[in-house]
């Protein structure tokens, strides 16, 4: 498979699907990439626009989700649509899998009592890692007062999981350095995706 520059390339962790080394729209594996909300394929910009701004019809409103999984379903799955070649969002189990059979070793930097930089390298049982950046997540009802925060401190990546219970709700793997769990966020906040791809 030919790449060029910014395509994810493939990292083996010994687990059951193999990892990206760097998030949707990250030249980098240390950049934060781009932020979307669960299922749109547009850059996020504010919550009001996840929900009511639909030009020409393409952004995707709750009324139009019917599955509870978009993982691989490039008509939902920003990784499935903009990376192709088998790339999409992780599952919940896929993240799970991550969070319990790695190690999770938190780098961080501080200037004047403030990060300034923050993140996992995650380290598979065969010595492999990737680095999750602490990309912060993005709030805000309409776009003239809407911004990312909590950038170098905390992460939101989005899972292709919509909760059960609450159609308002995904799941997303949610960490800052004292911890790294799997949590429901509100489908309209602007979240990190890192693909993950079949082994086959």
């Amino acid at each position: 498979m030919s790449l060029t520059e910014g395509d994810p390339k493939a990292v083996d962790l010994g687990l059951g699907v193999l990892w990206a080394d760097r998030n949707v729209d990250s030249f980098l594996p240390v950049s934060f990439g781009g932020y979307y909300s669960w299922g749109d394929l547009y850059p996020w910009e504010s919550e009001y626009n996840y929900y009511f701004s639909v030009p020409l019809g393409q952004r995707i409103s709750l009324r139009q989700m019917t599955r509870n999984v978009i993982s691989g379903n490039p008509s939902f799955d920003v990784a499935a649509k903009k990376c192709k070649n088998g790339w999409r969002m992780p599952t919940v189990a896929e993240f799970k899998e991550l969070i319990d059979k790695c190690q999770w070793t938190w780098i961080g930097e501080e200037e004047n009592g403030e990060a300034v930089s923050g993140g996992y390298e995650i380290r598979g049982m065969n010595g492999s890692c990737i680095f999750l950046p602490a990309a912060g997540i993005g709030h805000g009802d309409v776009p003239e007062e809407s911004f990312i925060e909590d950038c170098a401190e905390y992460g939101f990546y989005w899972s292709g999981n919509i909760c059960e219970n609450d159609t308002d709700l995904a799941y997303a793997l949610c960490f800052h350095k004292e911890r790294h769990i799997l949590q429901q966020e509100w489908r309209s906040r602007g979240c990190s995706i890192r693909p993950v791809c079949s082994r086959t």
